[in-house]
């Protein structure tokens, strides 16, 4: 008589300190990084395996300004014809990650502002260029795989 053969699949994580698989083929994230889930079917039942590539990211949990002193930014006063540059605000404090996140860089930042062009302006570096009076909000987007999180800035421009 034939066995079922979903009982008899063996999983097996390539990098345990990545990612580790249950019997059963749940797969849990442990640190950042990449590795390969095999699914495997022993002799006796047609023996063959599938890989999976796995890649594990660490959950983002805030995006936020600080000042260089450490203190949350929320609003910040420049004078027209200056400039800001916005990667000054961004610390070890600005990105907040959980477990497993050390050394982690695989995530993009953006700027954009919904400011008149005629008080602020915002480059895909992180300048700010300050035009005339008036105020306008510069949003941080910070994506990790499908993980997202904005804050934002009021840039108040003064004469």
């Amino acid at each position: 008589k034939d066995k079922p053969i979903k009982n008899s699949v063996e999983w097996q994580s390539l990098d345990s300190e990545i990612a580790s698989v249950s019997p059963k083929g749940r797969v849990t994230g442990i640190a950042a990084g990449e590795t390969t889930v095999t699914a495997s079917v022993p002799s006796g039942f047609g023996h063959g395996s599938l890989d999976f590539s796995v890649k594990v990211v660490p959950a983002l949990k805030k995006a936020a300004f600080y000042s260089p002193e450490g203190k949350r930014l929320t609003s910040i006063n420049v004078k027209a014809g200056e400039s800001l540059d916005l990667t000054r605000f961004l610390t070890e404090d600005s990105l907040v990650w959980g477990p497993g996140a050390e050394g982690f860089t695989d995530y993009e930042i953006s700027y954009s502002t919904t400011a008149k062009p005629s008080i602020l302006t915002v480059s895909s570096d992180g300048m700010v260029f300050c035009e005339g009076k008036g105020s306008g909000k510069v949003k941080l987007t910070v994506i990790c795989g499908k993980q997202k999180k904005t804050t934002t800035l009021t840039v108040k421009v003064t004469v």
